[in-house]
């Protein structure tokens, strides 16, 4: 059954009416319309059945026995709902028998042998035996938008059979990330949900004509630029664009990544982070606009932050092109950074592990080059640095060393962390001249990701090798080849 749902009802009250936007919201919350809702339901429910309470239990709670919680005390270790009957008469054949019985029979609320509660036929209607329906079956037909889908899959099963195909094919193959990762003959054409992108040729000598372009412009910013020896530099600025772009890449379910650019557009174009980076794309439309052929904004963003990585630190970072764009940005949804954990080093593990980076991938890119001007725009005072054209190992080093302090400040307007007193992810650190936010705190507090910089504080080298490789990563992340390849390596 749907997860989030009680089959007896919000709360388990029994009232069909008050079910209806529970389903809404938890299906919802699986990205299914009203149509696919109605036909996972009635689909799922021609066959099979619910089953009666094991008498015995449940058996212990995680709490009891963490490692066997809830084992069932019956037989095979069975534990069920407690409510007990098929929906239909025929609950081992397909058939549209469910909605014409919602539609056609009356039902009145009993006890199931358990006790729980479930609707029944009332006596005397031409009902099949001993079938029975939950509180959320019962109401499909207090909402009018559910009970026209009801009427139209009791009197056409063919439209039954073609939106549970879509929605089943949506609800199993959601997690597995855009259709390039399916494999076999019952692949279905991309579907809205993969949130498909055509990909461009590669190509060599326009890559090389962007990058001698976006050298070129790396000390002719515009007016949101940092100051560097009198020029207005914009390195870090493309740097920063390029992460924001790639980090929404969550290896969860292979959704997010700078393949598409959905940058470009709300909501993620919205999001609190990425303010101002519409004037840096700005700045690369005007390098777009001289090239001699077509580039992608997802390519160009991505070359951009690597060629002033490679100009800012004497690195070699590889470039593999062929990404394209998407036409709105309905792929971002959802995507949102998951900052709703304010403590810092909890906060870190969190993204680490759905960015799919190890401790050390993750230690060497909080070491990017920080533009003043990116972080005065989102309200803070300052970087760590002012001079962020140059890359080395200094960010370890700073973070490491100094005696940062809460200075009051926290653009979010979210305060504290949720214990008084406690370091938040937005808050700003400051010691001597240098800033640094909530968000770098486990630099120097985590044990793994302190023992990690440590060693990048130590030896540049490492670092560079550390940060190139995890840069690489994670500006590829959504470049599938199949469930397990990249067509970048």
């Amino acid at each position: 059954g749907p997860q989030g749902v009680n089959p007896e009802g919000y709360m388990a009250n029994w009232d069909p009416t008050q079910s209806v936007p529970q389903i809404r919201e938890v299906f919802g919350r699986m990205s299914m319309n009203d149509t696919e809702t109605v036909a996972l339901i009635g689909g799922g429910h021609a066959f099979g059945r619910t089953h009666g309470a094991c008498p015995a239990g449940p058996g212990p709670a995680p709490k009891d026995n963490p490692y066997n919680p809830w084992p069932g005390l019956c037989e095979e270790g069975t534990y069920t709902s407690g409510l007990d009957g098929p929906w239909t008469g025929r609950p081992t054949q397909w058939s549209n028998d469910y909605f014409n019985q919602l539609l056609d029979l009356e039902y009145e609320l009993v006890d199931a042998p358990s006790g729980h509660k479930q609707y029944e036929p009332v006596a005397g209607q031409n009902a099949p035996p001993g079938i029975m329906m939950l509180t959320t079956d019962i109401a499909l037909t207090y909402d009018d938008k559910y009970k026209a889908l009801v009427e139209e899959f009791a009197h056409d099963i063919t439209s039954l059979e073609e939106q549970f195909a879509a929605a089943w094919y949506k609800l199993t193959s959601r997690d597995m990330g855009p259709v390039e990762r399916c494999v076999g003959n019952l692949v279905a054409p991309p579907q809205p949900f993969q949130y498909p992108v055509e990909p461009t040729t590669p190509n060599a000598t326009l890559y090389a004509e962007a990058t001698a372009l976006i050298e070129q412009a790396l000390y002719q910013g515009g007016s949101f630029s940092d100051p560097v020896d009198g020029q207005n530099y914009q390195g870090a600025l493309f740097v920063q664009l390029a992460y924001q772009c790639a980090s929404t890449f969550r290896s969860t379910d292979y959704r997010g990544g700078c393949n598409g650019a959905a940058i470009r557009f709300p909501p993620q174009s919205e999001w609190p982070v990425n303010k101002n980076m519409n004037l840096v794309l700005e700045q690369l439309g005007l390098i777009k606009d001289q090239l001699s052929s077509d580039i992608s904004w997802a390519d160009l963003i991505v070359l951009a932050g690597t060629v002033a990585l490679n100009e800012a630190g004497g690195l070699d970072i590889p470039f593999c092109g062929g990404r394209g764009d998407y036409q709105d940005g309905s792929s971002s949804e959802n995507l949102e950074p998951r900052n709703y954990v304010m403590d810092p080093i909890i906060n870190a593990r969190d993204n680490m592990k759905v960015m799919g980076l190890t401790p050390e991938e993750y230690a060497a890119l909080a070491g990017r080059p920080r533009s003043p001007a990116y972080v005065t725009g989102l309200g803070y005072t300052g970087s760590w640095t002012s001079n962020p054209s140059v890359f080395n190992n200094t960010y370890f080093q700073t973070v490491l060393q100094g005696d940062f302090q809460f200075d009051g400040i926290d653009p979010s307007g979210s305060g504290s962390s949720a214990l008084p007193n406690m370091p938040s992810i937005f808050q700003e650190y400051k010691a001597d001249q240098a800033f640094i936010t909530g968000f770098d705190l486990p630099i120097k507090y985590s044990p793994i990701l302190k023992s990690i910089s440590l060693q990048y504080a130590s030896d540049e080298r490492l670092f560079k090798d550390a940060f190139t490789n995890a840069w690489t990563k994670l500006m590829n992340a959504d470049r599938f080849d199949g469930p397990t390849g990249n067509l970048c390596h």
